[in-house]
């Protein structure tokens, strides 16, 4: 059975990323198979939001988060197309997660809702959730390859999360 994992991190457009695990010996080896922008299915409101005085003393980061599901037996498990629709769907009530961070007049952070969309990357690793093991280990040696690697590569305008992808 292979992984699927629910990315939301930043991540460029390299082909394959090998990642070596803390404590030794194992590497996953993940190959991105695509990397499209998706955009909200309708129009969405043109404007231009203020993010609240709380998001202003904190500083600009990515919160990364990994989902394991294993493959339930059908042959649509997890479909690209159908994940890409449902993306373009649900950017539609939550248009400021397909816009930009932008600045106003006066220098505030505000949310530019121009619907420019979230990069979604679908990429097929060649470990499987049992290879896997410690969900923790997974975790954190995804996370700081990532960043170590692609950090250079960010759009830091997003608001929210660069990419919501999927592995299988």
């Amino acid at each position: 059975m292979r992984a699927c994992l629910h990315l939301m991190r930043a991540f460029n457009h390299k082909k394959t990323l090998n990642i070596a695990f803390a404590g030794g010996g194992d590497t996953m080896k993940i190959n991105t198979k695509e990397s499209i922008i998706v955009r909200p299915s309708q129009d969405i409101p043109q404007q231009r939001l203020w993010v609240s005085n709380m998001d202003l003393l904190h500083p600009r980061y990515y919160l990364p988060t990994v989902y394991l599901y294993k493959p339930n037996g059908s042959s649509d498990f997890f479909e690209a197309e159908v994940l890409k629709e449902a993306l373009r769907k649900v950017l539609v009530p939550f248009y400021p997660v397909a816009g930009r961070l932008a600045r106003d007049e006066n220098g505030r952070v505000e949310i530019n809702c121009n619907g420019e969309g979230v990069l979604l990357v679908v990429a097929d690793p060649d470990s499987t959730t049992e290879e896997l093991g410690n969900l923790v280990q997974v975790w954190w040696s995804l996370s700081r390859s990532w960043v170590a690697s692609h950090s250079s590569r960010w759009n830091r305008s997003s608001p929210f999360h660069k990419l919501l992808g999927y592995l299988i």
